[in-house]
């Protein structure tokens, strides 16, 4: 079974990312993995309440939209190093599949993140890598 991570970054207005991994466990019925990544030191294994802010709100209910459709889904807060911590997660979860959003549309350091993992994922071969381009 094909397994797919889609990292989520601090304060990410944009949930086209998120939203592509759950059609595509959707379509290829494979199991998805949200990595979001938190200001705060706290780590849980829960879905984002109510409390969190819109995004939150809209990413539980995306969440659990795709399990009524059959999507087996795992959230994921996280806090560390972007690379080093999804790296991490891809291999302990063996990970066939990570979607990211293009880097183009950012800059300084999440740009740099997006690009240092997508360079270390190619010399490890972990695992696929799939893009998604910002819908305007």
């Amino acid at each position: 079974m094909e397994k797919i991570l889609v990292p989520i970054w601090p304060n990410q207005d944009d949930i086209w990312v998120t939203v592509h991994g759950m059609q595509l466990a959707r379509r290829i019925n494979a199991q998805l993995f949200l990595l979001e990544f938190l200001d705060s030191k706290q780590t849980t294994h829960t879905l984002p309440d109510n409390n969190g802010g819109d995004r939150a709100v809209i990413i539980k209910s995306l969440v659990m939209d795709a399990k009524k459709g059959g999507v087996r889904s795992v959230y994921y807060n996280v806090n560390g190093e972007f690379h080093t911590e999804v790296i991490k997660y891809i291999k302990e979860h063996n990970i066939s599949i990570v979607v990211l959003e293009l880097p183009e549309r950012k800059v300084g350091k999440h740009a740099n993140d997006i690009l240092m993992l997508v360079k270390k994922l190619m010399e490890t071969n972990e695992c696929k890598i799939e893009f998604v381009k910002h819908h305007c």
